[in-house]
């Protein structure tokens, strides 16, 4: 198992916490206790909370494009590829799973984020619906898309398949106060779920009958 360097292990202290007090109620005390570190170590490596939380951000961008890239390198067919980003948006490995909870538990607290974290949440939503657009283009001759309407096309793909992950995967539907799940573990269950595929299926299905 390869050796994380302490930026790294800040991040992954600071991750775990959000997940389990939410993002509103973590500081960075309770990141340097969890780690037993001074808060001098800290802040040789993050200004600031904020930039720890853009920093997360910006690792699930970078993930993103490259997800995104080599799925556009190896698309060969409309179907296949729309399947594989339909695919792309609803797994994940662990780590990239906790950042995703990490991004929901920002958004239940945008009103307290920094402008430069708001910016953060809206780029990846772009980087989505333009992702989508791409596709569309490289495949509009199969498609019954008129080019004046990618932009709304993409825009509406992308929110399905967003909508689709909050509900079935971190929108927490029991009796509590929350909102959204915050157990790490229950929403791994939940896309491991066999159902799972049947909802892909499904998304898939739709998609396809609003574009061909």
């Amino acid at each position: 198992m390869p050796v994380i360097g302490k930026k790294e292990q800040i991040m992954e202290a600071a991750t775990k916490l959000i997940l389990k007090k939410g993002y509103s109620h973590t500081s960075v005390e309770d990141i340097t206790n969890e780690m037993k570190i001074a808060k001098g170590s800290f802040y040789t490596y993050f200004k600031s909370k904020n930039l720890l939380l853009q920093t997360i951000a910006e690792k699930k961008i970078d993930e993103m494009i490259e997800r995104q890239d080599d799925i556009l390198k190896n698309s060969f067919s409309f179907e296949e590829t729309l399947k594989n980003i339909i695919l792309v948006r609803l797994k994940f490995s662990h780590e990239s799973m906790k950042r995703e909870l990490v991004l929901i538990s920002l958004i239940k607290n945008i009103e307290a984020l920094s402008p430069e974290i708001r910016e953060i949440l809206k780029r990846i939503e772009q980087i989505n619906i333009d992702f989508i657009k791409k596709l569309l283009i490289k495949f509009k001759n199969e498609l019954k898309v008129e080019e004046k309407d990618l932009q709304k096309y993409s825009e509406l793909i992308s929110a399905i398949i967003r909508e689709f992950k909050v509900v079935n995967f971190f929108l927490d539907k029991s009796n509590n106060e929350n909102i959204f799940i915050q157990d790490f573990d229950i929403v791994i269950e939940k896309m491991n779920n066999e159902k799972l595929e049947e909802g892909i299926n499904f998304i898939y299905g739709c998609i396809l009958k609003i574009l061909k």
